[in-house]
């Protein structure tokens, strides 16, 4: 019976040569990687993680021929930590903006607050927002739906178009 050694097994992560990239924003830059060609997909850690948390899935990814965007949340690895704010809300804000730089649409891939920050920026901007993977997603639901709150009028569907119960808009 043959054996494998753990030890010398090893496993393709994206190229250490990578170019971090910096998107201003109004109170700081927010970094990232870009690498690969085809439709854009962007990867949002979940908070105390980096973009390397994606250091397996970005190069499979480009293999099957996606634009990889990786970002770092603000104060994390190289963003800045200068920000007032921090949360979902101002993270939508960094992946609208970071689609927009680099002329999306784009799938969202977002793990723990990175993927409630995913639902807030496809409800802001659906025509930025192909499709969204949540990961590790926790949604608090209060004793009350809000109505016209950005959660109740979005859809975690992904890849295929859908219908906002609130507002009727297809996205």
């Amino acid at each position: 019976m043959e054996t494998t050694d753990p030890s010398t097994t090893t496993t393709k992560p994206a190229s250490p040569a990578q170019t971090t990239c910096h998107l201003d924003r109004p109170e700081g830059r927010v970094a990232y990687e870009v690498s690969g060609n085809g439709p854009l997909v962007v990867l949002v850690p979940g908070m105390g993680d980096l973009r390397s948390a994606y250091r397996f899935l970005a190069p499979a990814l480009q293999d099957a021929g996606y634009r990889v965007a990786a970002t770092d949340l603000r104060g994390h690895g190289d963003s800045d930590t200068s920000f007032a704010s921090y949360g979902d809300v101002e993270t939508a804000g960094d992946i609208i903006a970071l689609i927009e730089e680099l002329g999306g649409p784009a799938v969202v891939v977002g793990n723990s607050m990175g993927a409630g920050a995913a639902v807030y920026a496809a409800a802001e901007r659906p025509a930025l927002i192909n499709g969204l993977v949540l990961v590790g997603w926790l949604w608090r639901r209060s004793g009350r739906r809000r109505r016209g709150s950005p959660i109740s009028q979005s859809s975690t569907r992904v890849g295929s178009r859908s219908t906002s119960r609130s507002t009727g808009q297809t996205w």
